[in-house]
């Protein structure tokens, strides 16, 4: 009998483990209001200007989080710019003077993933497509899409480009700004390349994307002054260096279908053992707020919150130890 109970609780711990993780180790609960906004999903639009700073950004998020938002819209390309590193949109020119302690170019988008996804936030890219322009004065980024193509411009019925408007022109007209032709077969085809460009990301950039969520705080300065933590991204990297068979990229293809299209939230309140809730504080893939939902729905569960990421196993030596207690009590 008291095996019987250890196995079902090890299983249990298993399944909620295996979606969670990350500080010292405390076991709480959330609010209603909290747990209504996780079940419900409370989006909120982030304007560009909220990127032009990490302090400014963090602030967003800070706030957003605190007011019981799950879900972040972000503008990402305003104005025919890029608010994330790219190599097909000139940078917008409020972040020229943003730069890393190293002197690369700061990415707000990279920096804002890592700060919602600590908090448990979504976050979606927002891109103004075809609309490029709504300044009095032209661009000055040579890169500019009206500077290198200004071909591409819609035309008002007489022939006449948008971009020959004067803005009160523009104001009278009613319309925000110079638009692109959506007609143009080009348009299409750079406007694509613009979207793919965020998913097609070098190997490099990929890794780094990894490392932003398997730990909100993994930047090059942490990693430097936290050899563990050095080790654990040293193996998550190589993790990506061989290239997936045929069958391993087809099955991971249907696993991803399949997690899509599973829910189970509603049926948690079946689980009637004692369970276990393992989470880690600085998990961006399975973001604590998924473990205080999960803790919620299980009558007889506890959550308890460690110092590490989704491999807080390694990185907080009291998460073992307090398994170990658990399945033997």
């Amino acid at each position: 009998m008291v095996r019987n109970s250890l196995i079902h609780r090890a299983l249990i711990l298993a399944l909620l483990c295996s979606g969670l993780a990350g500080a010292p180790a405390e076991a709480r609960r959330p609010t209603p209001e909290r747990l209504a906004a996780l079940q419900q999903g409370r989006a909120l639009w982030v304007k560009r200007d909220q990127l032009k700073s990490p302090e400014r950004a963090l602030k967003m998020v800070e706030d957003a989080a605190d007011a019981g938002y799950t879900v972040l819209f972000l503008q990402v390309r305003g104005r025919g710019d890029a608010w994330y590193n790219s190599d097909l949109e000139p940078r917008a020119d409020l972040l020229k003077d943003q730069r890393e302690p190293d002197g690369t170019p700061w990415d707000p988008l990279a920096y804002t993933l890592r700060q919602a996804h600590a908090r448990g936030l979504q976050v979606h890219a927002w891109f103004n497509s075809f609309l490029v322009w709504s300044n009095e004065d032209d661009p000055d980024e040579p890169r500019h899409v009206l500077n290198t193509h200004p071909e591409w411009v819609a035309v008002d019925g007489e022939g006449r480009s948008l971009a020959d408007y004067s803005t009160a022109e523009i104001t009278a007209a009613r319309m925000e700004g110079v638009f692109l032709s959506p007609g143009i077969p080009a348009v299409r085809r750079h406007l694509t390349a613009v979207v793919h460009e965020l998913a097609a990301r070098s190997p490099e950039e990929q890794v780094a994307a990894r490392l932003a969520i398997l730990d909100t705080r993994f930047t090059p300065a942490w990693l430097a002054e936290h050899p563990r933590d050095q080790l654990i991204a040293d193996v998550s990297a190589r993790r990506g260096d061989e290239e997936p068979s045929a069958d391993a990229a087809r099955g991971l293809a249907l696993q991803m279908e399949a997690r899509s299209r599973h829910d189970v939230y509603d049926r948690l309140d079946r689980i009637t053992a004692p369970t276990f809730v393992g989470s880690g504080r600085f998990d961006g893939i399975a973001p604590p707020a998924n473990g205080e939902a999960m803790a919620t729905g299980i009558p007889h569960a506890e959550l308890h919150l460690y110092d590490g990421g989704h491999a807080f196993f390694f990185q907080d030596r009291a998460a073992l130890p307090q398994v170990i207690e658990f399945l033997r009590s």
